[in-house]
């Protein structure tokens, strides 16, 4: 049976990963929230702040050999605002101080490191971005984010993942969702604004955690990007989703991200929030879906 250390199971990605291993054991490290219970003998979820060493917190007799560090703060305007702070902000704490404390406790127990990241670790400037593209975050979170990647590859640790996604999507979860942001507004409000300036390649939340546990399988090490094979606008997702809910599409007004950001916080944004899977695809042999078929993924399994 398959063994695996997951750190913020509380959140979007995080619980996705748990519905992935229903038969695997698990230890799931949360850090306010508990995760949903679920009917398993083989999950134990244990309640740590992760800027605090784990060496001496979970149990040295686990023999899970993969530590995937999904935990994260990643809110870019919340960021933002302590940007002022440094070391101090809760961003650095919660994605540079914690990222160390995973990667020490990896070191010691020689674990396979797997670390969540985010294409706010580039600017958004060009169209697309590679595995090896330079980067150049424009907000605190991405620079935050960066460093921890840093960390990871400059750790000595040579069994290692750095997967970053763009703006997962999916059913259900907890935490931040996209779609069911959207429902809600046209469901029970009767309308929504989207962005028509900002181009993004939405991914499917099965495509990242599936995704991962086939690198982790293939034995793979560096940096990956899993995003969705189709690049869209938020206008454009939007329309989408009324199409399928059989809303008119004039309930969903156009508005460049100025107007729904505001201009400081649209600075913070990227243009271009697009990454290139390629490298991936090549070495899972796994295409990601399109956002069309995402989207019926969804309504397929909540009708």
């Amino acid at each position: 049976m398959d063994k695996y250390i997951i750190t913020g199971v509380s959140g979007f990605i995080g619980s996705h990963f748990l519905d992935c291993l229903p038969n695997s054991h698990v230890l799931g490290i949360y850090h306010q929230n508990p995760p949903p219970t679920r009917p398993s003998d083989a999950r134990i979820y244990t309640r740590h702040d992760l800027t605090t060493p784990l060496n001496n917190k979970l149990p040295i007799a686990n023999d899970s050999p993969v530590v995937i560090h999904c935990a994260a703060y990643p809110h870019i305007n919340k960021c933002e605002v302590e940007r002022n702070l440094g070391r101090e902000s809760l961003a650095w704490k919660g994605n540079v101080v914690a990222t160390q404390n995973v990667i020490d406790y990896c070191k010691k127990f020689k674990k396979k490191l797997v670390l969540l990241s985010t294409e706010c670790v580039f600017s958004g400037e060009k169209e697309s971005y590679t595995e090896t593209d330079k980067k150049n975050p424009n907000n605190w979170y991405g620079y935050t984010k960066s460093v921890a990647e840093d960390l990871v590859v400059n750790s000595g640790i040579s069994d290692f993942l750095i997967v970053r996604g763009v703006v997962a999507y999916g059913q259900d979860g907890v935490g931040n969702n996209i779609i069911q942001g959207l429902v809600n507004n046209l469901v029970y409000k009767g309308k929504t604004k989207a962005v028509i300036d900002q181009k993004i390649s939405f991914t499917y939340i099965d495509d990242i955690t599936k995704g991962i546990l086939a690198l982790i399988k293939n034995n793979s090490s560096g940096i990956f990007h899993i995003a969705g094979s189709q690049i869209a606008t938020p206008y454009e997702l939007a329309l989408k989703m009324c199409r399928r809910l059989k809303i008119a599409l004039n309930k969903v007004k156009p508005v460049t991200m100025v107007d729904f950001f505001g201009s400081d916080e649209a600075k913070l944004r990227l243009k271009n929030a697009v990454l290139n899977a390629q490298k991936f695809l090549e070495t899972t042999g796994r295409k990601t879906v399109s956002l069309d078929e995402g989207i019926e993924k969804i309504f397929l399994r909540y009708p």
